[in-house]
């Protein structure tokens, strides 16, 4: 009995995670010239494309196992110029019911109201206020994280990878890492898991246009299961502008 239940808990608190950004690494002080605060963004407009996006989580299992999890619909929207900090902006929404850690029974677990509550916080999402550039293609990104219904402030390191032309317009992307406490949003500590979930976002974004679409956008998953032949999943189109429409050479 006590194994199934660390079982169900094993990434439980792994979803808790959410969103935003890239690998550590050593941060250097930034200059205040370096620093400017967000006001109305006004840096070139990109829609997450989630077919090439990623948002991953992972936690400590009884000490020795480290879990995985995913989500499989979100969606976001990037304001960014490296020449304009104060005019860029990141935003990125995500559907918690989504929650994908490769067991379907354990997932419905997830969203009921010993872990998400996704009947009662849909929607966890991240905006930043403030973005500073640290040393060449590094970044720090900070701003607020919403999840349960509790609002906390978050800074993350991320990397901007660069930008790029699609067939569609111009691509954007960048990665990010940063660890995550749910307890702090009112999630309980739950026996056998690490107090801290870790989390992995990987983004690319295509050049908005006018008509694009702000619908939640959701993967395939392998077999079935969240995001499945939803709009914007794998396969189909709708969603968010071009993220609806993959296609690896994009």
């Amino acid at each position: 009995m006590k194994s199934k239940i660390y079982a169900v808990l094993g990434v439980g608190a792994l979803g808790t995670a959410l969103v935003l950004i890239a690998p550590t690494v050593a941060q250097q002080p930034p200059s205040a010239a370096a620093t400017q605060t967000v006001a109305e963004p006004t840096a070139p407009k990109y829609n997450v494309d989630v077919v090439h996006s990623h948002i991953v989580f992972s936690i400590l299992h009884m000490g020795v196992g480290t879990n995985w999890g995913r989500f499989n619909e979100f969606s976001g929207t990037i304001h960014f110029d490296p020449e304009n900090l104060a005019g860029s902006r990141i935003h990125v929404a995500v559907n918690t019911a989504s929650v994908d850690t490769r067991n379907e029974g354990r997932d419905r677990h997830v969203r009921t109201a010993d872990f998400f509550n996704v009947e009662q916080f849909a929607t966890a999402e991240f905006v930043s206020d403030k973005i500073t550039h640290v040393q060449d293609s590094m970044y720090q990104v900070s701003g607020t994280l919403t999840f349960m219904g509790v609002s906390k402030p978050l800074t993350a390191p991320f990397r901007y990878n660069g930008k790029a032309e699609g067939r569609r317009g111009a691509l954007i992307g960048g990665d990010a890492e940063f660890v995550f406490k749910p307890g702090e949003h009112g999630m309980p500590q739950s026996q056998g898991l690490g107090s801290e979930v870790r989390v992995f976002v990987s983004l690319e974004a295509g050049e908005a246009r006018e008509g694009d679409g702000q619908g939640m956008q959701g993967q395939r998953r392998p077999g079935g299961g969240p995001g499945a032949g939803q709009p914007g999943g794998q396969g189909r189109e709708g969603g968010q502008g071009r993220g609806a429409r993959p296609n690896a050479s994009n």
